[in-house]
């Protein structure tokens, strides 16, 4: 009977493990928040030391800083749940 017990508490704590979101998200929300936010500072920075508008890519690039914004509230509301 003891073998039965220790199954269960390990696939129980296997289970909330899985269901549990991973730290990969989080880092993923981060590293787009601060490439859009070098993004931002670089478009500042080429609009004051050039004569030229900066390019569409670094445009492009500004968008990653709300996607970041949104992966990270995503991650919030993910981990902050309770489990029932």
């Amino acid at each position: 009977m003891t073998n039965g017990s220790n199954r269960d508490d390990a696939s129980a704590s296997a289970t909330s493990a899985s269901t549990r979101p991973g730290k990969g998200l989080l880092y993923l929300a981060l590293g787009c928040f601060f490439v859009g936010i070098a993004a931002i500072v670089a478009i500042f920075f080429v609009h004051s030391l050039s004569e030229g508008a900066p390019g569409l890519t670094l445009y492009l690039l500004t968008l990653a800083c709300p996607l970041g914004f949104v992966l990270a509230v995503v991650y919030a509301l993910r981990s902050g749940r309770r489990s029932r």
